[in-house]
């Protein structure tokens, strides 16, 4: 039979594992903390540079892209055929 010792140390390691899985702090006031921070930080330097260099290509663009004939034939093309 088993002895009263080992009947409360069963009982009691279960008891002690749940306050050991317990949540050290109230889950109302959980807040991201200095690598959410860090993260949303690496974020937004990131989308900026992102944009800037877009920008930065874009200007490179020349306003006045010349023109394939072949392009403008298939536009036609497209025209006629939506009359139809």
């Amino acid at each position: 039979m088993l002895s009263v010792p080992v009947v409360q140390l069963v009982l009691t390691v279960p008891a002690a594992l749940a306050v050991l899985a317990a949540p050290a702090v109230d889950e109302e006031t959980v807040t991201p903390g200095p690598l959410g921070f860090a993260v949303v930080l690496f974020l937004a330097i990131a989308t900026w540079l992102l944009l800037r260099s877009m920008n930065h290509h874009l200007r490179k663009v020349p306003r006045d892209v010349p023109r394939d004939p072949e392009d403008e034939a298939r536009q036609e093309d497209v025209r006629d055929d939506e009359e139809r």
